[in-house]
């Protein structure tokens, strides 16, 4: 058995050749925030509800009177509901960020064409899937320089290895999540 892992095509995944400083602007995030980004269809197992509930417990961290000091931070979820879909997930998704009453912090931004630029512009990049087999989100993320996040399931651990080129957390678990974004 031979193991042959996706590979990237480099001259397109460049960090020297990519500036994301206009997706940054876009999504209004100026040089002193941080962008935590998600890429990948919205659907219930790519885990978008998880960084919710992550982003709205660091915000409330970070408004809190317990002195904890947070940069100013934007969640950035790039992608759409599958074709077909009807779009029910995505308005859950919308009710719960007006809920925790988060909506300046949160950008659902679409299908976005040009993902090296996407990737240059976050400041890490968070794959909360419930299941997923080989994250190339990730790898691409990683190639522009972005670090990561990855829910500890299929090659999670293949790909960040004992934690040396990102981070891991439990799967479906918002406040083990939000350790490792606070860490970072």
């Amino acid at each position: 058995v031979r193991l042959v892992s996706p590979g990237l095509k480099f001259d397109r995944f460049d960090p020297t050749r990519v500036d994301g400083q206009i997706k940054r602007r876009q999504w209004g995030a100026d040089e002193q925030t941080r962008v935590i980004g998600l890429v990948g269809r919205i659907h219930p197992k790519k885990g978008q509800e998880t960084l919710i509930k992550a982003a709205a417990g660091l915000l409330k961290e970070s408004f809190s009177k317990k002195k904890i000091v947070l940069p100013k931070l934007k969640f950035v979820m790039v992608g759409e509901e599958t074709l077909g879909s009807t779009q029910e997930y995505l308005s859950e998704l919308r009710a719960m960020v007006a809920q925790f009453r988060i909506e300046d912090h949160v950008v659902f931004s679409g299908y976005e064409e040009n993902l090296p630029e996407v990737m240059r512009a976050f400041d890490v990049l968070v794959m909360p899937s419930s299941h997923e087999s080989f994250g190339l989100v990730a790898l691409e993320a990683m190639a522009m320089e972005c670090p990561v996040v990855l829910s500890d399931t299929g090659s999670a651990r293949e790909v960040v290895g004992s934690q040396e080129y990102g981070l891991t957390f439990r799967p479906d678990d918002a406040f083990s999540l939000q350790r490792q974004l606070r860490s970072l």
